[in-house]
């Protein structure tokens, strides 16, 4: 799903990608701007866009172009904006989109990897996120990056087959929800700036297989100076995933849909572009 933003001094953005089924659960009001410029304020809910990237793209002459992946066909999606400008005026733009049908672009499962402090320190917490369609199970597992050197992703669910872990079938509706995640900290060996794969296969009720993935590298820690000697002194550790704990209020949990930049001057073409069709100034 494509996206642009093009605004005048705005010194803060903050979005959701919410499918318009959810966005009427939750809004029982659609034209209330204020319920929904708090829903974005909320670092549970709100994404907030890189500042630092706002002069180069949102207040520029081509404004920002980006691609949310992970939605599914013929599924309509309302992208909620909150943009703020240096006088601390605020608008809020609110574009509803259905995605094309098509059964080679249909996706009744999406898996992921995210650091977000919202999950816990970025510096050691990965959250494997997963949402899907009448799914019936899930194996999933977690691994270092530079242990998969060797693995290609054709091999990624004889890997989950050998050292994952089944999720509780009491998790599934959540999955087939608004989706579910699973947390790795400090205590499951997670460490500061390195790179993780979460894995997961899932099976759906009439018996469909498929392997999703994804990627996320945490951050420094506090002591950075402190946390590379401690990893220094640490020997290569054999291929093995840890468990992870369950998110807490598994029912709040909303899956993450995070636009990705894409190069300026890029335009919606194709069949795997669909576009937001109404226009809102962000000013």
């Amino acid at each position: 799903m494509w996206t642009h933003w093009k605004g005048d001094d705005v010194t803060d953005v903050r979005y959701r990608t919410l499918t318009t089924k959810l966005f009427n659960q939750v809004f029982s009001d659609p034209y209330d701007r204020q319920a929904i410029a708090a829903f974005l304020k909320d670092p549970n809910y709100g994404v907030q866009f890189n500042p630092e990237l706002l002069s180069a793209t949102v207040n520029s002459a081509d404004g920002y172009n980006g691609l949310t992946e992970g939605v599914s066909a013929g599924t309509s999606y309302t992208l909620l904006t909150l943009a703020t400008s240096s006088s601390g005026a605020e608008t809020v733009c609110v574009n509803s989109v259905t995605t094309k049908t098509s059964t080679a672009a249909a996706a009744w499962f999406a898996a992921a990897a995210s650091t977000n402090a919202n999950y816990g320190p970025t510096h050691n917490t990965v959250a494997g996120v997963m949402k899907g369609i009448d799914i019936a199970t899930v194996r999933y597992a977690i691994f270092k990056q530079s242990a998969l050197a060797n693995v290609s992703t054709d091999n990624y669910p004889a890997v989950i087959e050998e050292f994952g872990h089944d999720l509780k079938e009491e998790y599934l509706p959540y999955i087939n929800g608004n989706g579910f995640a699973i947390l790795f900290t400090g205590e499951s060996g997670v460490t500061p700036e390195t790179t993780y794969v979460f894995m997961a296969t899932a099976t759906n009720t009439v018996g469909d297989k498929v392997t999703k993935w994804g990627s996320a590298t945490t951050s420094a820690a506090p002591d950075a100076a402190r946390a590379k000697a401690q990893a220094a002194t640490r020997t290569d550790e054999p291929l093995r995933s840890p468990a992870g704990k369950p998110i807490a209020n598994p029912e709040k949990f909303i899956y993450p849909m995070e636009s990705v930049q894409l190069p300026a001057g890029a335009k919606p073409e194709g069949d795997l572009w669909t576009i937001i069709h109404n226009t809102h100034n962000i000013k």
